[in-house]
């Protein structure tokens, strides 16, 4: 999950591989959001851009691909919803495995919160972790300088700092109390290493060439030192990239960076776990949208090539309603939702199929391993209205736990059909 924190406050996050965004606002339409609301969903845009753009991000959607299948696949032998609690709770536990099995790309945990950061000063050294999958980046501690700080640099630092700084351009009054930690990381460490401040433009095309790689934080640092040597940033997206297996450690085959995605894409293991997630008369639709998105992401990475990203530093606040419709058309849209009360603000691609059934599938997969076992439908507060055409099928159990004793009506709401086609048992 990629959460974006200004003052200690979560004004926003998105839920990788469910294209998800939840924003903090007091708006009740897309149409009234403000500036602070667009920065916001800006930011957590570029969040879904680097799911369907980048190797790293599609591995990552895959990996949630598996998590489904795993869920799904002992549907059939439960009778009740504590049936199913039980026998997933381990699921979760087994992901490190099942990410080694998959021997792509490598995933990487998200990063702990850091107290007092301005407690730390400068960066004093960068080093290797004992099982060499990521730098260590060490800060000083301003009142002891005997206690440092030691910062895992991975893809997670690489993706917000990339929508940090791509924020900034566009929303710079909006985004001036962002912390240090991790917005702020990618950039200290491209000054610690390098003779030159790189140029923003330099700093998201090597973020986003990090992110083609199987070692996001080795390879931007690794990067940054040949930078560093006198190599460009041109010369280095126009060089192959090699797949490493994280299992053996040895190079398994190589590919240029702006064909990244389409090689995953097409890729035995991608279809294999798109296809095992999404079986089922209602989750087909999903597997088609969820498909038809991923081959937008592979042309428009294909088509914009390293420039992707980086190209969306010439927009400003004058011209950025028109540069998200436009982004909007060529990929698609996350479901957003407001965070105080679930209210569905609805997708900008909603018309395609499927798309707003992901919401609830991560809900599920969130849920399901709680310790109080409640799955609030996120579409709830849309059917409660009267005028709503779920409207009659709705009820208290929407609000409290949809999948446990559904009733079975003659008309289905989109969270009841995706439960009945599940195959869950005990609908009457």
């Amino acid at each position: 999950m990629s959460i974006l924190r200004r003052q200690n406050e979560t004004v926003g996050f998105y839920l990788p591989g469910f294209f998800h965004i939840s924003v903090s606002t007091e708006a009740t339409e897309l149409q009234y959001f403000t500036d602070k609301d667009k920065s916001v969903y800006f930011h957590e845009y570029i969040h879904f851009m680097q799911d369907i753009t980048t190797a790293h991000g599609l591995s990552k959607m895959m990996n949630s691909f598996h998590q489904l299948c795993d869920l799904f696949s002992g549907i059939e032998s439960c009778n009740t919803f504590d049936d199913c609690y039980n026998n997933y709770e381990t699921i979760i536990k087994s992901s490190i495995e099942r990410q080694n099995e998959l021997k792509e790309f490598l995933y990487e945990e998200e990063l702990p919160e850091i107290e007092n950061e301005n407690d730390y000063g400068e960066i004093v050294s960068i080093k290797k972790s004992d099982n060499e999958l990521y730098y260590k980046i060490v800060f000083e501690n301003t009142n002891s300088h005997e206690k440092k700080l030691e910062y895992n640099f991975n893809s997670c630092v690489i993706e917000e700092g990339m929508a940090y700084i791509l924020e900034k351009n566009v929303f710079p009054s909006e985004s001036e109390d962002i912390p240090r930690f991790p917005y702020h990381v990618v950039r200290e460490v491209s000054d610690h290493i390098t003779s030159r401040p790189l140029t923003d433009v330099e700093l998201i095309q090597l973020c986003d060439l990090s992110l083609q790689t199987t070692r996001p934080g080795i390879d931007f640092i690794e990067n940054l030192v040949k930078i560093s040597s006198g190599a460009s940033i041109n010369d280095l997206w126009n060089q192959d990239i090699a797949i490493i297996d994280i299992v053996t450690g040895q190079e398994t085959h190589s590919y240029h960076p702006c064909t990244a995605c389409h090689e995953i894409i097409r890729s035995e293991v991608f279809i294999e776990a798109l296809n095992c997630a999404f079986g089922g008369e209602v989750r087909d639709n999903i597997r088609c949208y969820l498909f038809k998105i991923c081959q937008k992401g592979s042309k428009f990475r294909y088509d914009e090539g390293m420039n992707l990203f980086s190209n969306l530093l010439q927009i400003n606040r004058s011209t950025i309603n028109n540069a998200v419709n436009f982004l909007h058309r060529m990929l698609g849209a996350p479901n957003t939702f407001r965070a105080s009360d679930g209210l569905y603000f609805g997708a900008f691609s909603e018309h395609q199929v499927g798309a707003p059934y992901l919401p609830i599938l991560y809900t599920i997969i969130d849920r399901v391993f709680s310790e109080d076992n409640i799955i609030r439908c996120p579409y709830c507060s849309n059917c409660a209205q009267p005028e709503h055409k779920y409207n009659k099928v709705y009820n208290e159990n929407c609000k409290i736990n949809f999948l446990k004793n559904i009733g079975h009506p003659s008309g289905f709401c989109m969270a009841t059909a995706l439960a009945y086609n599940m195959g869950l048992k005990k609908l009457c």
